[in-house]
């Protein structure tokens, strides 16, 4: 798509946009690994979550909900560690804007220490 596509409002009136050839995405500049969730240590299960983000036009998100997800303890730690990462904002035509982007995150097994 050529066009800019907004898909909903923050801060009563500014668009999210999601990704298209109008819209540049949002890029991380600063992002934490999730921790892996200490209940599931024991069983030695991997997990993975799928999040549905919005990151504003400052390059702050803004919000984080579920899409997918391996279980709720796995869900917790993606959401508390994407909400603290920092983006450079998506760009339409040059200027800041807020977009809405898919964020995937594979939890895997730490190693046991000895």
């Amino acid at each position: 798509m050529n066009e800019p596509v907004a898909v909903g409002l923050i801060d009563g009136g500014q668009k999210i946009y999601v990704g298209t050839k109008a819209v540049k995405p949002p890029k991380a500049v600063h992002q934490t690994e999730p921790a892996y969730p200490a209940s599931k240590i024991s069983s030695g299960e991997n997990g993975g979550v799928t999040l549905f983000v919005v990151v504003d036009d400052h390059g702050k998100v803004r919000l984080a909900k579920v899409r997918t997800t391996s279980g709720p303890e796995f869900s917790k730690e993606a959401v508390e560690a994407v909400t603290g990462w920092t983006f450079e904002p998506a760009r339409l035509e040059g200027q800041p804007v807020a977009a809405l982007i898919s964020v995937d995150i594979a939890f895997i097994t730490p190693r046991q220490k000895y």
